[in-house]
């Protein structure tokens, strides 16, 4: 069930989206620190927030509360999201979560 490399976005935020989605469980939630997210991406933190921000405008993510670390989970909403399989990671298109 990706979507994400479909997605009408900057080239940012589908790399962050594709990173994300990448990392996601099966439910779609997958845990980064922007730092991480930064370093393996390559792009400045503050390029980040935009573009998670940017992504959680248009509804293709959302930040699940965290308790007080510097952890984020992020859920990789229905529409962008990587369906895993036990063996491999398997791209499927209109499957729903």
């Amino acid at each position: 069930m990706c979507q994400c490399w479909d997605v009408r976005a900057t080239p940012t935020a589908r790399l962050l989206l594709l990173a994300l989605a990448d990392r996601a469980d099966d439910s779609g939630l997958a845990t980064a620190s922007l730092t991480a997210l930064s370093e393996k991406l390559k792009i400045d933190r503050r390029v980040i927030v935009r573009s998670i921000g940017a992504l959680i405008k248009r509804g293709l993510l959302a930040v699940e509360p965290t308790n007080g670390t510097q952890v984020n989970t992020y859920r990789v909403m229905d529409g962008a999201t990587v369906h895993h399989s036990r063996d491999n990671m398997s791209l499927k298109s209109g499957e729903n979560m």
